[in-house]
């Protein structure tokens, strides 16, 4: 299936939309907590079409995703190759200074 991603059963999801019911089926939780959603943290993106509330499951899945807590995160990682890439050019600098510092005194 072209586009199609998997839900949290590993099985293919349409980009189709879908209502409360679906949405909730798809993430396994309630109907009433996707609505509860919707009005208070809105974490789970919804279009309103003509008064009907429509989910995209590829959209859900993709914000549920983003607001993943917990293990190695993307960013984290994203952070510490960072954080070695600035400690390996700090290095490199030193060693630059310490042999421009070793060919000025001779």
């Amino acid at each position: 299936m072209q586009g199609a991603t998997q839900d949290v059963a590993g099985q293919d999801v349409s980009s189709s939309p879908v209502d409360d019911h679906g949405i909730a089926k798809l993430l396994g939780v309630s109907v009433s907590l996707v609505r509860k959603d919707r009005y208070t943290t809105r974490h789970i993106p919804y279009t309103r079409f003509r008064g009907v509330i429509l989910y995209f499951p590829e959209r859900v899945l993709e914000a549920l995703r983003a607001l993943e807590e917990g293990g190695v995160q993307k960013h984290a990682r994203a952070r510490a190759e960072a954080t070695a890439e600035w400690r390996a050019a700090k290095r490199a600098s030193k060693q630059a200074g310490a042999a421009a510092t070793i060919a000025s005194s001779a």
